[in-house]
């Protein structure tokens, strides 16, 4: 079935979709913040419908990562302004992103059928790239495999409870997560000759605030499977880590006591972020930057 899906990943010839899409990117960059947002949310619903998946399992993944999804098609529609290239390269990254997602949920879950689908989606990705772009995927995806390793410690270090996370250490763990976003930026690497790594930073710390922001929502979730979660990290030392996990203490007085360190994290990505100058047609970078920032605030101010 999956091999089925995985064709299916190919761009399909949807004429007046692929002409609405290009009506929605028109004109985008100049849209105020509000309704910028807005248009990225329509332009994610419209990339669905020209991929037109229908597994359940792939239609979950593309829904957590929509965002990247578009900020990963605008940066190449943007740089070429050919729609049909775009998606080309877009195909690559997209497959890319459901092959991290998919291998995340195999070490976390430990289901098999994830690592059956992110080795055949693997070789469907090496399947339709070759030369540098090839090598520079495999070169990077060979610096993330300590990562599983590295959380697991942290994970250990967690749930025994008896020593405290730095803030320096938690902002190390939440780039180290993020840290797939390196992948995706050889590819946009190996076709845009403006990109730079100003622009592979910025991205990388959107990917943090949204990492950060799937850890707000998924606290009762990551307490259930005993996963890391950087307010359960934040939470050591200021309350009992056996009465958070045991359930004795109310996950929302988890987040409210635990977000200062959080809220001082934010602070310094929000700083790094302005002092980054990016080429003119990926300045919309920012406005996504602005919007997660504000929202993981208001999620966390809320309590």
């Amino acid at each position: 079935m999956f091999k089925y899906q995985i064709k299916m990943t190919k761009m399909q010839p949807l004429t007046e979709t692929k002409t609405l899409l290009e009506n929605q990117i028109n004109n985008i960059l100049e849209l105020e913040d509000k309704e910028f947002i807005t248009q990225v949310d329509n332009i994610h619903k419209t990339l669905a419908l020209i991929d037109h998946i229908s597994d359940p399992l792939m239609i979950s993944i593309d829904d957590d990562y929509a965002n990247d999804f578009v900020t990963y098609f605008l940066i190449l529609y943007c740089n070429n302004g050919n729609l049909e290239k775009s998606l080309q390269i877009y195909d690559v990254i997209k497959s890319l992103i459901r092959y991290i997602a998919l291998l995340d949920r195999y070490y976390d879950m430990k289901d098999y059928d994830c690592k059956i689908r992110a080795d055949l989606l693997f070789k469907y990705i090496m399947n339709n790239t070759n030369g540098h772009l090839r090598n520079a995927i495999k070169h990077s995806m060979d610096s993330l495999w300590t990562i599983a390793e590295f959380e697991e410690k942290l994970k250990e270090k967690m749930l025994n409870g008896k020593e405290l996370f730095v803030k320096n250490e938690i902002r190390y763990h939440i780039m180290k997560k993020s840290s797939d976003t390196i992948l995706y930026s050889a590819v946009l690497e190996n076709y845009i000759e403006r990109f730079n790594p100003n622009v592979s930073q910025l991205l990388h710390y959107n990917r943090a605030l949204l990492d950060m922001q799937d850890d707000f929502k998924d606290i009762e979730e990551d307490l259930t499977n005993r996963d890391l979660n950087i307010f359960l990290m934040s939470s050591i030392g200021i309350m009992s880590i056996s009465d958070v996990l045991n359930g004795h203490i109310n996950t929302n007085d988890v987040r409210r006591k635990s977000s200062g360190i959080i809220l001082s994290i934010i602070m310094d990505f929000e700083t790094c972020i302005h002092g980054i100058t990016v080429p003119k047609e990926f300045s919309f970078i920012k406005k996504l930057s602005k919007h997660y920032i504000k929202t993981l605030r208001n999620s966390i101010n809320s309590l």
